[in-house]
């Protein structure tokens, strides 16, 4: 292997690292933000009332 393949290969692992690192460290800060918008219930609105109104 050449020394440009070489230097390429480590800076590709690198990246894979980052990204790894980035989703890992998202998820621990972030962890109970989604575990409150996973068990959200939203408030039930009650339906609109219709009357209906004759003319006499």
């Amino acid at each position: 292997m050449s020394a440009f393949s070489q230097i390429a290969a480590v800076i590709f692992a690198c990246s894979f690292l980052l990204a790894g690192w980035t989703i890992v460290s998202m998820f621990a800060a972030y962890r109970h933000k989604m575990a409150a918008a996973l068990l959200f219930e939203p408030i039930p609105q009650d339906r609109p009332i219709i009357t209906i109104r004759r003319r006499a």
